[in-house]
């Protein structure tokens, strides 16, 4: 943690709200407008995927995850998504990250569970295999857009060919916004991912956390949330 303070020569009125409204009412006030948009975001969500689902019926033909990926660190029955059933936020999140990176981007259908760190198998929405140099992303996700889970993984992309900097990004977000709310958040990420990283760091929590910011994700569907830091990111 970076413990920067107060900002000097900031008086109490102005670091901690406006003068004459107290801390309960800026957060009842804050709470209500959270709980607004969390009912949008629900009922938007819940509409996408109702034509996600109507887009992708006619995909029942499945594979075993394991001859498609070619590796037994995975299992699962999936159905590899083609182009011609992609909208256009999906084909151009998929173009955007072959051209800026030269990596491919696969949707699918189905359920995949991959091998973490602790070789446990857990169900993925979402990954980025630098051994073949693919992103994959499922178009069944209750929260996220397909198109969101390939920016996603596409930052994580950007970290391994060391084009993104996931401390110096950390420093660049304690510098704008409240240092004690980014580290609950953190907390909830550190219990989120716990057992996915080998040899686990601050830095792999924070780097996901990053990811979602990238890719305007809202994980656990309140606020503060990771999306606040976007424009950082």
């Amino acid at each position: 943690r970076r413990d920067r303070g107060r900002n000097d020569g900031v008086g109490p009125g102005e670091q901690a709200g406006s003068v004459g409204e107290s801390g309960s009412q800026r957060t009842a006030q804050r709470r209500a407008e959270g709980n607004g948009q969390q009912n949008n975001e629900k009922a938007l969500r819940r509409q996408r995927q109702k034509e996600r689902i109507k887009r992708y019926e006619r995909l029942t033909d499945t594979t075993d995850a394991q001859k498609i990926l070619n590796s037994t660190k995975y299992e699962g029955d999936i159905a590899v998504v083609p182009e011609e059933l992609y909208t256009k936020q999906m084909r151009d999140a998929a173009q955007e990250v072959e051209d800026e990176l030269g990596v491919k981007v696969i949707y699918f259908k189905g359920t995949l569970i991959r091998e973490d760190a602790s070789r446990r198998m857990r169900r993925t929405a979402g990954f980025f295999d630098t051994t073949r140099n693919e992103i994959w992303a499922t178009v069944g996700s209750e929260l996220f857009e397909p198109e969101q889970l390939v920016l996603h993984e596409k930052y994580h992309a950007f970290v391994a060919e060391k084009r993104a900097d996931v401390m110096q990004t950390v420093d660049k977000i304690m510098e704008q916004f409240d240092v004690d709310e980014l580290e609950a958040l953190v907390q909830r990420y550190v219990r989120a991912y716990a057992g996915v990283y080998d040899n686990e760091s601050i830095e792999d929590i924070y780097e996901e956390l990053l990811a979602d910011a990238y890719a305007g994700m809202n994980r656990f569907g309140d606020t503060p949330n990771a999306t606040q830091y976007q424009q950082a990111v």
